[in-house]
């Protein structure tokens, strides 16, 4: 048997996107759980998420990784994808992309080649990881976040939702738009 931990809204979207996965629990009901069942993490709490992995790791439950069927991957390609992760649907996974264990992601991700994303970590909803960034273990990348080219976050980042992630020492000027005849044109800031 396969059981969803948690009853909220990760939770519910693994059981409408998971063809295996029937079962949604929570805390009071772990008891149900044996050590030859697998087991989705459907929380979006990181603290809670880690705790969740040690607990059932030491019961001796593995972890199902799933994936929704609208996720869209490079075929040129397949992504190593660790035990226990989740991607939602509508997301974009690149070439050479490596994703650790018990990782969410979120719908609508856009995920670049050859990122590499450590394990148990959380990107949320709308985030695009640009080509060859690494993220370190435990870290969360905010909802709209974009995490530029070459990137690499050390574990326990924390993102804020629609931040802009450069490389240190990128400076970027600011764009400004100008509307001449009715036709916007983009020109850099001063």
């Amino acid at each position: 048997m396969i059981y969803i931990l948690g009853k909220g809204g990760h939770a519910k979207q693994i059981r409408a996107s998971s063809e295996r996965a029937t079962t949604m629990i929570d805390s009071d009901e772990e008891r149900l759980v044996t050590a030859i069942d697998e087991v989705i993490c459907g929380v979006g709490d990181l603290t809670t998420r880690l705790e969740q992995w040690e607990h059932f790791k030491a019961k001796g439950c593995q972890f199902a990784t799933t994936m929704d069927a609208s996720m869209f991957q490079s075929e040129m390609t397949s992504p190593v994808i660790g035990e226990g992760a989740y991607i939602a649907g509508s997301c974009h996974i690149g070439e050479d992309i490596v994703i650790g264990r018990n990782v969410l992601i979120n719908y609508s991700v856009s995920i670049g080649h050859g990122c590499i994303i450590g394990e148990h970590c959380i990107i949320s909803p709308g985030v695009i990881l640009c080509g060859d960034v690494i993220i370190g273990k435990r870290c969360q990348v905010g909802a709209g976040a974009t995490i530029l080219q070459g990137v690499e976050l050390d574990d326990e980042t924390n993102i804020p939702a629609g931040s802009l992630v450069v490389k240190p020492g990128d400076v970027r000027r600011p764009v400004r738009v100008v509307c001449d005849d009715r036709v916007p044109k983009i020109t850099l800031g001063e």
